[in-house]
């Protein structure tokens, strides 16, 4: 069963927390009425920052599937916890590509500056 698909929305809601995992896991948890998540599996376009990392542990959310890795200014720090597997990137240049268009569209183009630098 498919939970849904978010995005991030930090801008809209002038939330810095409002990321795709985030508002992912807040989706989930009304739909199934539950905290835990111990029977999915989340799919991202780009490897979860630390804090989407930690909420995702919380979540008791088993495996994790990334299209791409991040870009060089998000920190990776990959937890090492027994309890979450972590695959990807398994489509690293489609979904770098369409995080660059994401942030083109949104008017982020100092975010790909960064990775430039």
């Amino acid at each position: 069963m498919k939970l849904g698909i978010r995005h991030n929305r930090e801008n809209q809601l002038y939330d810095p927390t409002a990321h795709a995992e985030i508002l992912a896991l807040r989706q989930a948890g009304q739909v199934l009425r539950r905290d835990k998540f111990a029977d999915c599996v989340l799919y991202t376009t780009l490897w979860p920052c630390p804090m989407c990392e930690n909420a995702l542990l919380q979540a008791s959310v088993p495996r994790v599937v990334s299209g791409a890795s991040s870009f060089k200014w998000v920190r990776e720090v990959r937890f090492n916890a027994s309890n979450m597997r972590c695959d990807g990137p398994i489509m690293n240049e489609e979904c770098r590509g369409l995080f660059a268009r994401w942030l083109q569209e949104t008017g982020r183009h100092d975010v790909l500056l960064r990775e430039r630098s």
